[in-house]
């Protein structure tokens, strides 16, 4: 396990199918939900896809190495674990100077030169992700860890998983779309390269992330309007023996005893940051349930309120 700038990764040699069912295996996901490749440099695409457009090699050129996965055709190097099945695959090349290092020592044991490692999220599958080595080893049992190198470079910067965007059907006319929002905003692509703006429910891609539900805490979890918060938490309250609230901005006037207030920042970026090691120490202190007031409906909050609500729908 490696830490990148996004959260931790569970990789494994990408052409190994054995190595790489194992990740399937160590954390419950289905063999239909694909892992995401990581690259040490953008010269190392083409081995890994097809009929590549343009526009990846701009978005590369601008956001490479960063937190933004191209979803591409895959090429004949791809093996079929690594993408559910499907004739696209995820790639990204990651910052994390650890992870770069990592990158380029592996792919410089390979006789081809082109190593990468199919690394999804370390954490069991539809949980909440690992920002820090910590999270990584509360994760997994201690069967799983002994056979696991756990590689600590500090807490992940940006703290949640990667932009993706689809770029595999512009060869065919169709434009690319942001398949699950990140830290690269489509404000932030829509300035490289021509975008469609469609509901991320109708994607027929699969990708890392689009489930319904994921990111999810063991206690429930429930996203709230300023109405709630203001008007009827402490109504609320009383039915429940503990309650955990995690809230921005004005903190709540009559709070009851049994109410724990967690602040976070007015920051979107600082938000992201600290919201899924929050999740963790929220969820480790055995509460009734957990508020999380909601957040604007803006461009800079769109990645955070997709982790929320995902968090929330098997709740709900």
């Amino acid at each position: 396990m490696f830490p990148t700038e996004t959260v931790y990764g569970l990789g494994a040699d990408a052409e190994n199918i054995e190595a790489v069912r194992k990740v399937y295996s160590i954390k419950g996901r289905p063999l239909s939900h694909p892992v995401i490749l990581h690259l040490p440099k953008v010269d190392d695409l083409a081995y890994w896809a097809s009929d590549i457009p343009d526009e990846a090699y701009k978005l590369a050129d601008i956001f490479w190495p960063g937190p933004l996965t191209l979803v591409l055709k895959k090429s004949s190097n791809v093996p079929d674990i690594v993408t559910g099945g499907q004739n696209t695959v995820g790639i990204r090349c990651p910052s994390h100077p650890v992870a770069q290092e990592i990158l380029i020592a592996f792919a410089k044991s390979k006789n081809h030169k082109k190593g990468a490692l199919a690394a999804p999220s370390a954490n069991m599958f539809g949980k909440i992700s690992p920002t820090c080595s910590s999270h990584v080893y509360n994760e997994f049992n201690k069967e799983y860890l002994k056979e696991i190198f756990v590689v600590d470079g500090g807490v992940s910067n940006i703290g949640i998983e990667s932009t993706i965007i689809d770029l595999s059907g512009i060869r065919e006319g169709k434009k690319a779309s942001v398949l699950r929002p990140g830290h690269i905003t489509e404000m932030n692509i829509a300035k490289i390269i021509e975008l469609e703006s469609k509901d991320l429910s109708s994607n027929s891609i699969v990708v890392s992330g689009s489930l319904k539900s994921h990111y999810a805490t063991i206690t429930p979890l429930t996203v709230i309007d300023d109405t709630f918060f203001s008007k009827n938490l402490s109504v609320f309250a009383q039915k429940v023996d503990r309650l955990a609230v995690l809230y921005y901005g004005d903190k709540p006037i009559n709070v009851e005893e049994n109410i724990d207030l967690y602040y976070m920042s007015s920051d979107p970026i600082i938000y992201a940051r600290h919201l899924y090691a929050m999740l963790r120490k929220i969820d480790s202190k055995k509460y009734s349930r957990i508020f999380v007031k909601d957040l604007p409906f803006l461009a800079e909050w769109d990645a955070i309120r997709d982790r929320l609500y995902k968090a929330a729908a098997g709740f709900n």
